[in-house]
Protein backbone atom coordinates (compact mmCIF):
# COMPACT_ATOMS: atom_id res chain seq x y z
CA UNK A 1 0.00 0.00 0.00
CA UNK A 2 1.50 3.33 -1.06
CA UNK A 3 0.81 6.59 0.71
CA UNK A 4 0.78 9.91 -1.01
CA UNK A 5 3.60 12.30 -0.21
CA UNK A 6 1.14 14.86 1.24
CA UNK A 7 -0.36 12.34 3.69
CA UNK A 8 3.15 11.31 4.78
CA UNK A 9 4.06 14.94 5.48
CA UNK A 10 0.83 15.43 7.40
CA UNK A 11 1.63 12.34 9.48
CA UNK A 12 5.19 13.56 10.11
CA UNK A 13 3.95 16.97 11.29
CA UNK A 14 1.78 15.40 14.01
CA UNK A 15 4.46 12.96 15.10
CA UNK A 16 6.35 13.70 18.28
CA UNK A 17 9.51 11.76 18.91
CA UNK A 18 9.81 9.90 22.17
CA UNK A 19 13.20 8.69 23.30
CA UNK A 20 13.83 5.71 25.52
CA UNK A 21 14.74 6.58 29.07
CA UNK A 22 17.60 4.89 30.88
CA UNK A 23 15.39 3.78 33.76
CA UNK A 24 14.43 0.08 33.56
CA UNK A 25 16.57 -0.44 30.47
CA UNK A 26 15.66 -4.13 30.41
CA UNK A 27 12.21 -3.13 29.08
CA UNK A 28 13.77 -1.36 26.09
CA UNK A 29 14.20 -4.72 24.35
CA UNK A 30 10.45 -4.78 23.70
CA UNK A 31 10.75 -2.07 21.03
CA UNK A 32 13.93 -3.25 19.28
CA UNK A 33 13.47 -4.74 15.82
CA UNK A 34 15.54 -7.91 15.69
CA UNK A 35 14.48 -9.32 12.32
CA UNK A 36 12.87 -6.67 10.07
CA UNK A 37 11.42 -9.28 7.72
CA UNK A 38 9.65 -11.10 10.53
CA UNK A 39 8.85 -8.27 12.99
CA UNK A 40 7.59 -5.49 10.69
CA UNK A 41 4.86 -5.47 8.03
CA UNK A 42 5.30 -3.67 4.72
CA UNK A 43 3.36 -0.65 6.01
CA UNK A 44 5.73 -0.27 9.00
CA UNK A 45 3.42 -1.69 11.65
CA UNK A 46 4.39 -4.56 13.92
CA UNK A 47 3.45 -7.96 12.55
CA UNK A 48 2.97 -9.29 16.09
CA UNK A 49 2.17 -6.50 18.57
CA UNK A 50 2.94 -8.87 21.46
CA UNK A 51 6.56 -9.21 20.29
CA UNK A 52 7.26 -5.65 19.15
CA UNK A 53 6.03 -2.57 21.02
CA UNK A 54 6.28 1.11 20.26
CA UNK A 55 8.56 3.38 22.26
CA UNK A 56 5.47 5.13 23.65
CA UNK A 57 4.11 1.83 24.97
CA UNK A 58 7.41 0.99 26.68
CA UNK A 59 7.69 4.48 28.21
CA UNK A 60 4.06 4.27 29.41
CA UNK A 61 4.83 0.99 31.14
CA UNK A 62 7.90 2.53 32.76
CA UNK A 63 5.79 5.46 34.00
CA UNK A 64 3.28 2.99 35.44
CA UNK A 65 6.06 1.06 37.19
CA UNK A 66 7.41 4.29 38.70
CA UNK A 67 4.03 5.01 40.31
CA UNK A 68 3.57 1.57 41.92
CA UNK A 69 5.53 2.40 45.12
CA UNK A 70 3.37 5.46 45.69
CA UNK A 71 0.23 3.41 45.05
CA UNK A 72 1.26 0.73 47.52
CA UNK A 73 1.94 3.27 50.25
CA UNK A 74 -1.36 4.88 49.34
CA UNK A 75 -3.09 1.56 49.98
CA UNK A 76 -1.51 1.38 53.43
CA UNK A 77 -2.53 4.98 54.11
CA UNK A 78 -6.09 4.18 53.03
CA UNK A 79 -6.20 1.30 55.48
CA UNK A 80 -4.69 3.55 58.13
CA UNK A 81 -7.17 6.38 57.62
CA UNK A 82 -10.21 4.10 57.48
CA UNK A 83 -9.77 2.91 61.04
CA UNK A 84 -12.21 5.51 62.32
CA UNK A 85 -13.81 3.10 64.76
CA UNK A 86 -10.73 3.41 67.01
CA UNK A 87 -11.33 7.14 67.43
CA UNK A 88 -14.97 6.44 68.20
CA UNK A 89 -14.00 3.84 70.82
CA UNK A 90 -11.60 6.33 72.37
CA UNK A 91 -14.32 8.98 72.37
CA UNK A 92 -16.64 6.63 74.27
CA UNK A 93 -14.27 6.66 77.24
CA UNK A 94 -13.69 10.43 77.40
CA UNK A 95 -15.76 13.23 78.89
CA UNK A 96 -17.61 14.75 75.92
CA UNK A 97 -19.73 17.25 77.85
CA UNK A 98 -19.64 20.84 76.61
CA UNK A 99 -21.79 23.12 78.80
CA UNK A 100 -25.06 21.15 79.10
CA UNK A 101 -24.65 19.18 75.89
CA UNK A 102 -22.93 15.83 75.41
CA UNK A 103 -21.31 15.29 72.02
CA UNK A 104 -22.03 11.89 70.47
CA UNK A 105 -18.89 9.75 70.19
CA UNK A 106 -19.34 9.21 66.44
CA UNK A 107 -19.51 12.94 65.73
CA UNK A 108 -15.93 13.60 66.83
CA UNK A 109 -14.74 12.56 63.36
CA UNK A 110 -16.36 15.78 62.12
CA UNK A 111 -13.60 17.69 63.92
CA UNK A 112 -11.05 15.69 61.91
CA UNK A 113 -12.67 16.82 58.66
CA UNK A 114 -12.95 20.45 59.84
CA UNK A 115 -9.30 20.48 60.94
CA UNK A 116 -8.22 19.03 57.60
CA UNK A 117 -10.25 21.64 55.72
CA UNK A 118 -8.74 24.50 57.73
CA UNK A 119 -5.22 23.10 57.35
CA UNK A 120 -5.50 22.67 53.57
CA UNK A 121 -6.79 26.22 53.20
CA UNK A 122 -3.92 27.55 55.32
CA UNK A 123 -1.38 25.45 53.43
CA UNK A 124 -2.59 26.44 49.96
CA UNK A 125 -3.26 30.14 50.58
CA UNK A 126 -0.63 31.11 53.14
CA UNK A 127 2.17 28.57 53.56
CA UNK A 128 2.86 27.75 49.89
CA UNK A 129 3.05 31.42 48.77
CA UNK A 130 5.43 32.13 51.66
CA UNK A 131 7.61 29.15 50.73
CA UNK A 132 7.55 30.22 47.06
CA UNK A 133 8.67 33.72 48.02
CA UNK A 134 11.39 32.35 50.30
CA UNK A 135 12.77 29.75 47.86
CA UNK A 136 12.05 31.67 44.66
CA UNK A 137 10.49 28.59 43.09
CA UNK A 138 6.81 28.09 42.23
CA UNK A 139 4.64 26.03 44.57
CA UNK A 140 7.02 26.45 47.47
CA UNK A 141 10.05 24.81 45.96
CA UNK A 142 8.99 21.31 46.98
CA UNK A 143 8.95 18.63 44.32
CA UNK A 144 5.83 16.47 43.94
CA UNK A 145 7.82 13.50 45.25
CA UNK A 146 8.82 15.45 48.38
CA UNK A 147 5.21 16.53 48.93
CA UNK A 148 4.03 12.94 48.55
CA UNK A 149 6.65 11.73 51.02
CA UNK A 150 5.66 14.36 53.57
CA UNK A 151 2.01 13.54 52.98
CA UNK A 152 2.70 9.89 53.73
CA UNK A 153 4.94 10.59 56.71
CA UNK A 154 2.56 12.90 58.61
CA UNK A 155 -0.30 10.36 59.01
CA UNK A 156 2.21 7.71 60.11
CA UNK A 157 3.47 10.12 62.80
CA UNK A 158 -0.14 10.88 63.74
CA UNK A 159 -0.88 7.16 64.22
CA UNK A 160 2.26 6.78 66.32
CA UNK A 161 1.13 9.70 68.49
CA UNK A 162 -2.31 8.10 68.78
CA UNK A 163 -0.64 4.92 70.06
CA UNK A 164 1.33 6.90 72.66
CA UNK A 165 -1.79 8.74 73.84
CA UNK A 166 -3.75 5.48 74.05
CA UNK A 167 -0.98 3.85 76.08
CA UNK A 168 -0.97 6.75 78.54
CA UNK A 169 -4.77 6.72 78.70
CA UNK A 170 -4.85 2.98 79.48
CA UNK A 171 -2.22 3.33 82.23
CA UNK A 172 -4.20 6.17 83.75
CA UNK A 173 -7.44 4.17 83.55
CA UNK A 174 -5.83 1.16 85.26
CA UNK A 175 -4.41 3.31 88.09
CA UNK A 176 -7.80 4.87 88.85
Amino acid sequence: MTRSFASMLDYANHLSLTFLSTLCRCLNRACIIIDPDRDVNLDGSASNPWRLCTVDQVESLKALLRVIPIWTTGIMMHINLNQNSFATLQANTMDRNILNFELPAGSLNVFLVLTLTIWLTFYDRIQLPLLARFTGRPRGGLSPKARTGIGLLVPVAARAMTAVVETIRRKTAIEE
